[in-house]
């Protein structure tokens, strides 16, 4: 029962804090916050089928034998820090789509040109809200591992990767060199080392 509670109560938690992110940007600038691109449902395709099969394996045994489940990866305590890394991509996910404040969006939407963010985490790195979903994917496939998450997994966070590749081309041509300044000073996923 515990099980299904987390899994329930960390996804619609993830859920109503992307809403309510979207609704608040779109509310305050006044402009739709998601491109239309075939990236973008794409991603948020993947993204959504990954929650379904995960929350599907949980209540139904039947379906999680569907799913291919990988024994040697099934384990409690596996799941457990599953758990626990979903409920800090939640927060990192939070965090980084606050510090975005207005300039947050969902894939690139050409017509606009958003403040660039370099405080806060965007001072070292350039996509922590993304590297949010990445540990989420990671924490599916640790509750529930099987062929499926990891297949879902793979896709989604490529597809994401893919769309941080066009908005940093994007970025460039917005901001130009002070894009490029900020690109060589970060890590793209994770701070860059210190230079000697």
């Amino acid at each position: 029962m515990t099980e299904k509670i987390l899994i329930l109560g960390f996804s619609f938690l993830f859920l109503i804090t992307f809403i309510q992110r979207n609704a608040s940007v779109q509310k305050q600038t006044g402009r739709p916050v998601r491109g239309r691109s075939l990236l973008v449902r794409t991603s948020i395709g993947l993204t959504t089928l990954l929650f379904a099969v995960t929350i599907l394996s949980v209540f139904s045994p039947r379906l999680r034998r569907l799913f291919g489940p990988i024994p040697v990866l099934t384990h409690p305590r596996l799941a457990a820090v599953g758990y626990v890394l979903f409920a800090a991509a939640i927060g990192l996910c939070v965090i980084a789509s606050r510090q975005l404040r207005d300039s947050w969006r969902v894939g690139v939407i050409e017509a606009d040109k958003t403040e660039l963010i370099r405080t806060g985490l965007y001072a070292r790195i350039r996509n922590p809200y993304f590297d949010g979903y990445f540990l989420m994917f990671l924490a599916f496939i640790m509750i529930r591992p099987a062929v499926v998450n990891l297949l879902l997994a793979a896709g989604a966070a490529t597809s994401f990767h893919i769309m941080v590749l066009r908005e940093e081309r994007h970025l460039l041509r917005v901001h130009g060199q002070s894009y490029l300044h900020y690109k060589i000073s970060t890590g793209r996923y994770a701070p860059r080392g210190k230079k000697r």
